[in-house]
């Protein structure tokens, strides 16, 4: 039926318009050229104002601009070829500011909230950092079917002063990692977790070395030579995260509204803790409960071989084992 109605519209208008013009009825036909592309363009704008596509307004411009000087019509055809690049313009911006197809029919978006709270320590006993201050504790959000966070450029692991800084660092998955040495002296950093095992050698000021960490999860980073220097980077396959506040308070901005489990991990918490949620654009202030242990504080790791540090105090030039 499109076509039969195409062929009417279009076709037999544009045949006797450019080929035979009727002088009165029952004579024969004369042939004309001189007002045909004038003709065809009246045809074309008159009939598809509304419906035509671009292509279409573009071949009724062609059109319009073949109509010479010496033509009766000239005047008429150049207001037509203004009225006709309008439309084209009109068409273009509609389809610039159209959603792409794929989302077309997604349900409209839903503005994100903060989720805010504060984190209560259950046995503050013991002395270390979570006694002192509720800091470096970090929670999130996860749910079944979350789309993972993109990988982060620029994230830095620094060895400076015998010691990691940051001490904690959160990752999205896939991010790379830069672990620059900052001290005159060798470092080896390394990690045994089983998510993201690594072993980045011996080097020292100014030289650094990089890992790309692609599973989520925790990743305890020591250093081989001097152990007291420990690090936790935590890879994460969530958008939704934050690191608490001295005071022990975070926010996590911009979060979809819906059902979550909310987790919460410290170095010195036996194990995590979860509670399921809701979030929504009244949400009250969260409280999460951790507990610390003492005992977690004087925790000793190994060495990356698996065998015991033989010495945990070094001089300015590396200390023990010539380093």
């Amino acid at each position: 039926m499109n076509g039969v109605k195409r062929f009417i519209i279009f076709v037999i208008p544009f045949l006797c318009a450019t080929c035979f013009v009727h002088t009165s009825c029952g004579q024969a036909p004369v042939r004309t050229q001189t007002n045909a592309p004038t003709d065809v363009g009246l045809l074309f704008f008159q009939v598809g104002e509304a419906t035509f596509s671009q292509q279409r307004w573009r071949e009724a411009l062609e059109a319009y601009q073949k109509v010479p000087q010496d033509n009766a019509k000239y005047a008429e055809a150049q207001e037509k070829i203004a009225a006709v690049k309008v439309k084209m313009t009109e068409i273009a911006d509609a389809s610039s500011n159209a959603p792409p197809a794929s989302v077309t029919n997604a349900a409209p978006a839903v503005a994100g909230v903060a989720f805010k709270g504060k984190v209560v320590i259950e046995q503050n006993a013991g002395e270390g950092d979570i006694r002192r201050s509720r800091s470096n504790i970090l929670v999130w959000l996860t749910r079944t079917g979350l789309a993972a966070p993109k990988p982060v450029e620029g994230l830095k692991l620094e060895q400076k002063d015998k010691a990691f800084v940051p001490k904690l660092l959160v990752v999205p998955v896939g991010s790379t990692v830069e672990f620059p040495n900052s001290d005159a002296i060798f470092h080896n950093v390394f990690s045994v977790s089983k998510t993201n095992p690594f072993d980045l050698g011996l080097y020292k000021k100014p030289k650094s070395s990089t890992h790309t960490f692609d599973k989520p999860g925790l990743v305890e980073v020591f250093c081989n030579i001097h152990q007291d220097m420990v690090a936790y980077i935590y890879v994460m396959n969530t958008p939704y995260y934050a690191i608490t506040t001295t005071e022990g308070a975070f926010e996590i901005p911009n979060v979809a509204p819906g059902e979550y489990i909310m987790k919460g991990w410290h170095e010195r918490a036996p194990k995590l803790f979860e509670q399921e949620v809701e979030v929504k654009a009244e949400s009250p202030e969260m409280s999460l409960t951790l507990t610390d242990d003492p005992e977690l504080a004087n925790k000793k790791h190994p060495r990356k071989d698996g065998t015991p540090y033989k010495n945990t105090s070094y001089d300015s030039d590396g200390g023990a084992g010539g380093y």
